[in-house]
């Protein structure tokens, strides 16, 4: 996921994507009636995908999430600036996003989710040996 947030942030992906996306509506049409598409792409298909990573998380991943809380808590706040950032694509909800000063802050949001994330990696300890310890002489 960081390995995509970065490919987005160097090469600006998403302005491209909105692009040839538009062109498409366009083609096909659809452009005008395109609220209803963006509702289920900005505010739908995230909440979905959150609802599956948080069954994920509460039954598979249950073991991780104790061992590293800091990784989740950076997680946590990544999935968090992304689905506020995909909201704004849904008109209706740019009042909303201003009132809470949303541009103010959104950025200190994403590093301060990839820090605690590169922070748990690094503190991380093996859950088992590489190799086993040696023997010892008693």
């Amino acid at each position: 996921m960081l390995f995509l947030l970065a490919l987005n942030k160097a090469f600006n992906l998403r302005s491209e994507f909105e692009a040839g996306i538009r062109a498409l509506a366009k083609a096909e049409n659809w452009y005008d009636r395109r609220q209803p598409v963006q509702f289920a792409l900005a505010i739908v298909l995230p909440f979905v995908l959150a609802l599956l990573t948080g069954a994920f998380l509460a039954t598979k991943g249950r073991s991780f999430v104790r061992c590293h809380p800091l990784a989740l808590a950076g997680w946590v706040l990544l999935l968090l600036y992304l689905s506020l950032r995909q909201t704004q694509e849904w008109k209706p909800v740019l009042p909303w996003l201003s009132s809470i000063r949303y541009y103010d802050w959104r950025s200190a949001l994403e590093a301060a989710g990839m820090l605690m994330v590169v922070l748990a990696a690094l503190i991380a300890h093996p859950s088992s040996p590489s190799r086993p310890p040696p023997p010892t002489m008693s």
